[in-house]
C-alpha cells in the first residue's frame, strides 16, 4: 500500500487467457493493482516511441507507445493517467504522484530531476509483468550516471504538441554505440547475491512476475 509501481510487461509471455483475450487481461492486472497499492499509491509504466526521431511530431496526449505492450498503452490511454513531455522516453503514471511525475520535464529523461530521477527518490519498485530484466529501463538511469562507455548524448529536434499547441523543441538521448555493438548480459544483475535478497519472482501461467 502506498508504493509508486514501475511496470514494463510482456503479457504474451505469460500464454493465453482462459477469461478472454489481452484486453480483458490487462484490465484485470490493472485493477488488481491499483486495489493493492491503493489511493496513496502510483502505478508507472513506460510509453517510449522513437517516432520523433525520425521527424513526427510528438503529441502528448495522443502519440501512442512503441513496442511497450497492451499494458503500458492502457494505462496511457486512461482519462485519469498523466504522461510526461520526453517525446523519446517518456512514461504514464496514475495515482498519488502521477501529475507531479509528469511535470519532470529534463532534456534526457534519466537526468538529475528528471521522471526516472524522481521515482528513484521514491523508492518505486520494478514490477516485470512477464519481461525480462534487460527491458526494465531503469538500468539506463544506472547507465548515465555511472557514465559507461558504450553510450554518448544525441540530440533530437522536432515539433511537440503540448494541452494542443505546437512547439519547437531539443531533447537528447543517452544512445548505444553501433561499433562496437555491446553485449547485454543480463547474468551479472541475475546472479547477483546482493540483488537476489531484492527479488521476488512468482510463477504466473506460463512467464513470470518479479
Amino acid at each position: 500500500s502506498g508504493d509508486t509501481v514501475f511496470v514494463h510487461s510482456a503479457l504474451v509471455s505469460l500464454g493465453s487467457f482462459s477469461g478472454g483475450g489481452f484486453a480483458e487481461l490487462t484490465g484485470i492486472f490493472f485493477d488488481e493493482i491499483i486495489n493493492i497499492i491503493g489511493q496513496t499509491g502510483t502505478l508507472v509504466v513506460p510509453t517510449f516511441t522513437l517516432s520523433f526521431c525520425d521527424g513526427n511530431i510528438f503529441d502528448q496526449d495522443n502519440t501512442a507507445s512503441e513496442n511497450m505492450g497492451e499494458f503500458s498503452e492502457y494505462v496511457r490511454m486512461r482519462s485519469n493517467a498523466f504522461r510526461t513531455l520526453h517525446p523519446m522516453q517518456s512514461v504514464a503514471a496514475v495515482g498519488k504522484y502521477a501529475e507531479e511525475l509528469s511535470n519532470k520535464d529534463t532534456e534526457s529523461a534519466f537526468d538529475i530531476g528528471g521522471p526516472f530521477d524522481f521515482m528513484i527518490n521514491l523508492d518505486s519498485k520494478v514490477m516485470l509483468l512477464g519481461a525480462s530484466i534487460r527491458y526494465n529501463s531503469c538500468i539506463h538511469y544506472s547507465e548515465l550516471h555511472a557514465n559507461v562507455p558504450y553510450r554518448y548524448f544525441k540530440n533530437f529536434t522536432g515539433e511537440c504538441i503540448v494541452n494542443g499547441q505546437r512547439e519547437k523543441k531539443t531533447y537528447k538521448m543517452h544512445v548505444r554505440q553501433l561499433d562496437p555493438k555491446p553485449f547485454f548480459d543480463q547474468t551479472i544483475i541475475t546472479n547477483n547475491e546482493l540483488m537476489k535478497n531484492y527479488v521476488i519472482s512468482n510463477q504466473i501461467g506460463a512467464g513470470r512476475i518479479k
